[in-house]
């Protein structure tokens, strides 16, 4: 017998461990290079970013993200770029590689970035960064890779 207070997850037959081997699933884009590196014998910075969301406001965060992610192309010094999200859970994640550091800052501190940060400042339950160097070689970065230095040594704020 159905007991109809349940979860709907369990009314429709969906067994817990399915959905808790799920729940950890993420979804990437995949690396779109925009231009190559300006030197092939010099460093580029990557910068990830995690953004924890609370769920009950996360349209918002992924409505100014898509904008965002429209005006990539279009940003001096990008290099290029992939993001990432949880399909069942609340963790979103940014990848750019830029040719320099004063590039990233001019995007991070343009006035489209800040208004984003602005309006979804209550989305957040915390967020993680790390930026650093890679040679040309490198790149794409990894997922795999990344993340694990994102979570050795990134900062949260």
């Amino acid at each position: 017998m159905i007991n109809w207070k349940s979860p709907r997850w369990c009314r429709l037959g969906v067994p817990l461990g399915v959905l808790l081997a799920i729940s950890g699933c993420t979804i990437s884009t995949p690396y779109k290079t925009l231009a190559d590196p300006p030197d092939p014998a010099s460093p580029v910075v990557v910068a990830i970013t995690r953004a924890s969301l609370d769920p009950q406001r996360r349209a918002a965060f992924d409505r100014y993200t898509a904008s965002l992610i429209d005006t990539l192309p279009a940003q001096p010094g990008l290099l290029g770029y992939s993001v990432r999200r949880d399909l069942f859970g609340n963790n979103a994640w940014t990848m750019t590689v830029w040719s320099s550091d004063a590039a990233r800052r001019a995007f991070v501190y343009s006035q489209m970035h800040q208004d984003a940060i602005t309006e979804t400042y209550g989305t957040l339950l915390n967020a993680r960064f790390i930026r650093y160097p890679a040679m040309p070689d490198e790149l794409p970065p990894r997922w795999a890779d990344v993340l694990k230095r994102l979570d050795v040594d990134g900062r949260d704020y």
